[in-house]
């Protein structure tokens, strides 16, 4: 049996909290021109990194403003062992004897037209991350999904999996668009780079940042403080910075976050002494005992310039980057 998937419809992605989006502007509106003409979707085609998901939660929330539900899923080597597994959060419960026939072929007509009854007048927006991974049942169920165009669907698939015969079959034969998504050029990434860091960078370091990071923004979102107990993934480039802005920031623990970092400095850009926001002479103050002690763990040291920076002296010797703060 089937439940209505009324019951359901509370599961909407948030979309807030995401990294600035750069450099995607002709990606963006051309998906908007398919929504508005009433498109079935588009495929999103990149390398792992290259930011095919930041761009495809930007797409859903764009499909949102126009007025439609925004839903997403996320499609994983674990959901792929189970049939209809990626859209578990959104489909009803089904009957252990349907769910284990070798055949789903009524299971997968019968969640098509929920799926599609449920939002009538609407619209549905539906992101399917890592769609290369969906199972067999999930595939012909997206199929039928993109053939209808009563979802506006956005999928996003890794360039090495863009050949098999499902991702050909959602842009060759069920009316996707596919959009290919590039690494990011130099000048973009110094935007990225600008935008995150508050500030202008200089070309050095943008072209240091580029060639690390091969221009996937994900491997330039590694910008660590103490308090963010983030994990980097193997091989990425980071940053870190000290969370000194807030009046809660300590400072031991700032030092014991860095020192246990110190085997991992090799692959940091910099770590960034503490200042005080706004005030450059208390800044100096705080920051010179610092700058030998984080050279001695191996990292390049930054400097904070905060305000009134410009009527002061600038240690130049005793730091490799300059972070303009204020």
């Amino acid at each position: 049996m089937v439940r209505k998937l009324r019951q359901v419809q509370s599961i909407e992605l948030d979309l807030g909290n995401d990294w600035p989006l750069i450099g995607r502007a002709a990606e963006l509106e051309r998906v908007g021109e398919l929504y508005r003409r009433h498109g079935s979707g588009v495929v999103l085609v990149g390398a792992p990194g290259a930011g095919k998901t930041r761009l495809a939660r930007e797409c859903l929330r764009l499909a949102k403003s126009l007025g439609a539900t925004a839903v997403d899923c996320i499609a994983t080597r674990a959901t792929s062992a189970l049939p209809l597994g990626v859209f578990a959060p959104l489909l009803p419960v089904v009957h252990r004897g349907v769910a284990s026939a070798t055949d789903h072929t009524d299971l997968v007509l019968r969640c098509r037209e929920e799926l599609l009854d449920a939002h009538k007048g609407t619209g549905l927006g539906l992101l399917i991350d890592n769609a290369h991974l969906l199972d067999g049942a999930s595939q012909a169920l997206v199929e039928l999904l993109a053939k209808s165009r009563e979802v506006f669907l956005i999928t996003t698939v890794d360039d090495d999996a863009a050949g098999t015969d499902f991702v050909v079959s959602l842009w060759k034969n069920s009316c996707l668009e596919r959009v290919a998504v590039e690494p990011l050029a130099d000048e973009w990434i110094d935007a990225f780079s600008s935008a995150v860091l508050g500030g202008p960078i200089d070309w050095a370091t943008v072209r240091q940042l580029a060639e690390a990071s091969e221009g996937k923004p994900l491997f330039l979102r590694e910008f660590d403080t103490p308090a963010q107990g983030s994990k980097r993934p193997d091989g990425v480039v980071w940053c870190a910075d000290n969370g000194a802005y807030s009046d809660k920031w300590e400072e031991t623990k700032w030092w014991a976050w860095l020192v246990k970092n110190a085997p991992y400095a090799e692959s940091c850009l910099f770590a960034t002494a503490p200042d005080v926001v706004g005030d450059a002479e208390a800044t100096i103050e705080r920051s010179r005992p610092w700058l030998p002690k984080i050279r001695a763990l191996g990292y390049k040291v930054a400097f904070a310039a905060q305000d009134g920076q410009e009527n002061l002296p600038v240690p130049w010797d005793e730091f490799d980057v300059l972070f303009l703060g204020g």
